[in-house]
């Protein structure tokens, strides 16, 4: 959130589209191709907001924290900066890439995990939080991601619990609110916790 409203309305087209226009041309962007953006607290010189329709469209948010005790040891001796980052190597090439996004894909969601996710969502809404049917799928393409690490080909409920915050705690307001995402994190697990599971895998 450091840039201006007007980049920020261009990275919409390529969040989006998958494409650039520069000069009334357009420019389609290579696959893969995904956006990951930090943020900072809106308090903090030089930021800008970030309107819900962008915040709408980041599948997930992550919170770091602080380092462990030995890693920061590490920065604080000035042994993990760009010269550590030129030593990395990648954990797969493309084509790995593209195998292991197919493979999450075809993880089967049940209707009976469709119908657990609607009702969450319902609770979500009835609660008059935001939750878009962008922000439900990408909360479901989470829940496939994280069957597939456990090894799994089909979605249970505790991969639809344990990514609901990371899918949901960036978007919008909760109870006509604008919360922080801690706050709203322990709103959407106290949700989640209201809705019968009501079926098994």
């Amino acid at each position: 959130n450091r840039i201006g409203p007007k980049t920020q309305s261009a990275l919409l087209e390529v969040m989006v589209e998958g494409q650039v226009t520069l000069d009334r041309t357009t420019y389609r962007l290579p696959d893969p191709f995904f956006v990951i953006a930090t943020q900072n607290p809106m308090d903090t010189s030089g930021t800008f907001p970030l309107p819900e329709s962008q915040m709408d469209r980041f599948a997930c948010v992550l919170h770091l924290g602080y380092p462990d005790p030995v890693s920061e040891r590490l920065v604080l001796r000035g042994e993990a900066g760009s010269g550590i980052l030129e030593s990395l190597e990648p954990a797969m090439d493309l084509d790995g890439w593209r195998r292991a996004r197919a493979e999450v894909r075809r993880v089967r969601a049940s209707d009976g995990a469709l119908d657990y996710a609607e009702r969450v969502v319902a609770r979500i809404r009835e609660n008059r939080g935001f939750c878009s049917t962008r922000a439900a799928g990408h909360w479901l393409a989470l829940s496939r991601a994280e069957a597939w690490l456990d090894g799994r080909d089909f979605v249970t409920p505790d991969d639809l619990q344990s990514t609901l915050g990371d899918a949901m705690a960036h978007r919008g307001t909760m109870d006509d609110r604008r919360l922080n995402r801690d706050e709203r994190r322990e709103q959407l697990g106290r949700m989640v916790a209201e809705v019968p599971v009501g079926w098994k895998p």
